[in-house]
């Protein structure tokens, strides 16, 4: 479903979420489908799963099994047309491994940058990650891109990467998700 926030004059945004309005037995695996609003790639894909989430009994993306500083990465394109927060729980398991998401503009410019690594305290739990983004009158458009690195040499499909609950704050704590 495309979503579009507004506040007459101060606030638009406009972006698109997968539906979540199904139920499936635990354990189950779908790909992220082709020609939505995310894309998947790398060494393996991501894909939805509802074993480990952020919301309890929900879906979560999880990253391919990847090892050997291969990777697996999912992302997608927002635009803004004022400032805004994008903000997502994420979740990587621990060991010698980064998730981190980067942030492009429409000339390809890397606008942000922050990761979580395996090595970190904090590894296998969720946190809250909040960028902060800039709009334009006619629209910014952004490439936002999660990725995960595995540097061991060797592992199993637990040593992975989740990312949940991707969603749009608007100025005035409004919030579209």
């Amino acid at each position: 479903a495309t979503n579009v926030a507004a506040l007459p004059g101060i606030v638009k945004a406009s972006y698109t979420m997968p539906q979540a309005d199904f139920e499936y037995p635990d354990g189950v695996r779908v790909p992220v489908p082709e020609g939505g609003d995310y894309t998947t790639g790398g060494d393996a894909l991501f894909f939805y799963q509802n074993n480990i989430s952020y919301d309890t009994n929900g879906f979560a993306a999880q990253a391919g099994a990847v090892y050997s500083g291969k990777t697996s990465y999912i992302e997608r394109q927002i635009t803004l047309y004022d400032a805004a927060n994008l903000v997502f729980h994420w979740n990587v398991s621990s060991g010698n491994k980064t998730f981190k998401v980067e942030i492009f503009n429409e000339g390809s410019s890397k606008v942000a940058e922050q990761s979580i690594s395996g090595l970190d305290a904090a590894a296998g739990t969720w946190q809250e990650c909040v960028v902060g983004l800039v709009g334009a009158v006619d629209g910014e458009t952004y490439t936002v891109r999660w990725t995960y690195i595995n540097n061991e040499a060797t592992g199993n499909n637990d040593q992975t990467a989740w990312l949940d609950e991707v969603k749009i704050l608007l100025p005035g704590n409004i919030q579209s998700d």
